[in-house]
């Protein structure tokens, strides 16, 4: 049986730079305010993490270079190779692996922490979503943490009122499904961001985790609303102004329907 949430996110990646959209405004914030967030949450090195939806390894190596025992996984063969040839290079990773966050080729109970970076989002079926969180269970000792991000139902309102776009017809159908149903499946042939995707409401997120027996630790914002800022792009640039822009997100991280991203975090019982 053919798997179309696979080719649908492989698709989306044919034409889209992951390593470049951590360099824009957001992305900057979203990197800066995630490694906050897992330092302060990950168990002390050298703990085993699992960083599943990797993409090149942007987190895998940095967690690698605190000395955590990283293996890093993505469905994206180029993420993949991306990331093996910089592992050949530095050797920080215990492993490279192309992998469904679904089917995942680790024996139970073989890690400390797991972290999802993309799966939640970009598979839009809540069963398939099921299976990612019984695999994190799985892979999980006992106490060992979940952290599952997410996108937020109103990021890409947000987005759009910023933008402009939401006057533009086409974008506002694709919004206006995405904020009744969170579900992105509708999107014209000219919009090619996230063509399909599933955008949390942090009860929501809360509600998955525990149907498969972890218990909530913290739900976060991450980034906070500071990429929106006028010249949001001169103001990461700025060292003075980004720490500004971090402080804010730490400031609203506890309401986090005021950030574009969400991670829940949980924890398996012992």
């Amino acid at each position: 049986m053919k798997d179309h949430a696979a080719d649908e996110i492989l698709g989306s990646y044919e034409h889209f730079d992951e390593d470049k959209r951590l360099a824009d405004p957001y992305g900057v914030l979203q990197r800066r305010h995630t490694e906050e967030i897992l330092r302060r949450y990950l168990p002390p090195a050298p703990a085993d993490v699992l960083d599943v939806g990797g993409a090149t390894g942007p987190y895998a190596f940095w967690l690698a270079d605190l000395g955590y025992a990283v293996h890093l996984v993505d469905l994206v063969p180029r993420h993949v190779d991306l990331a093996r040839q910089r592992n050949d290079r530095v050797h920080p990773l215990r492993s490279c692996v192309v992998a469904d966050a679904r089917a995942l080729p680790f024996p139970d109970g073989s890690a400390d922490a797991v972290i999802l970076h993309g799966p939640l989002y970009h598979l839009a079926a809540r069963a398939d979503r099921d299976r990612v969180w019984a695999e994190a269970r799985r892979l999980l000792r006992p106490r060992g943490l979940v952290f599952g991000f997410a996108i937020s139902r109103h990021a890409g309102l947000v987005y759009g009122l910023s933008q402009n776009l939401v006057f533009d017809d086409a974008y506002y159908s694709v919004i206006e499904h995405e904020v009744s149903t969170g579900v992105r499946d509708n999107n014209p042939p000219r919009i090619r961001s996230m063509l399909k995707a599933y955008f949390h409401l942090p009860d929501e997120l809360e509600a998955e985790l525990r149907v498969h027996g972890f218990a909530v630790e913290q739900t976060l914002g991450v980034a906070g609303p500071g990429w929106n800022t006028p010249d949001a792009a001169a103001a990461v640039a700025d060292p003075a102004k980004l720490d500004r822009l971090l402080a804010i997100a730490r400031l609203v991280e506890r309401q986090p329907l005021l950030s574009q991203g969400l991670v829940t975090i949980g924890c398996r019982p012992a």
